[in-house]
């Protein structure tokens, strides 16, 4: 009799124990789900990487043979493998009018340098202050005297400043 009993409980019991066994059996399937979604967010995100990679050293590639077919001679002056500065000498005088200058040694020219009447001082100098990967940021030297007169800015991205404005250098 209390073996009927205990199996009565337990009859009793049943649709609670297969109800829970369900209920972790689609637990554990929803977690398997979620694993494997980001299974495959991880694959799609190194996928998208190595996407981006490729049109990164494609640009690069570009940009260096358009520098080179400007006349740009490019050096890698930190030994990394990079090209770092890139110099342009219009008049194959010795002196070299522009140089193009990555600081941060990122794969990106961040400053433009211009010595237009080839004295030893730079005239002008267009950069990527906010390092968003546009030159909008103009300094000009107007009289020679190795000081900035001038700054603009450029709102188009055209590579022109379009607002200029008298520079005040810091205190």
């Amino acid at each position: 009799m209390a073996q009927n009993g205990f199996l009565n409980d337990l009859l009793d019991q049943l649709p609670q124990i297969l109800k829970e066994a369900n209920d972790e059996k689609k637990r554990d399937e929803a977690l398997e789900y979620q694993r494997q979604q980001t299974l495959l967010n991880a694959e799609r995100l190194r996928l998208e990487r190595e996407r981006l990679e490729y049109e990164i050293n494609t640009a690069k590639r570009r940009d260096i043979e358009a520098f080179r077919s400007a006349g740009f001679d490019l050096l890698d002056t930190n030994a990394d493998g990079e090209y770092d500065l890139y110099v342009l000498d219009k008049t194959d005088n010795g002196k070299y009018e522009v140089r193009g200058i990555d600081r941060d040694f990122n794969g990106s020219i961040d400053v433009f340098e211009f010595d237009d009447n080839e004295d030893g001082v730079i005239d002008r100098i267009v950069s990527d202050r906010d390092n968003n990967g546009t030159l909008e940021y103009w300094l000009f030297d107007n009289d020679g005297d190795g000081k900035w007169d001038e700054a603009g800015v450029d709102t188009n991205g055209d590579l022109l400043p379009n607002i200029r404005f008298p520079y005040i250098a810091k205190q």
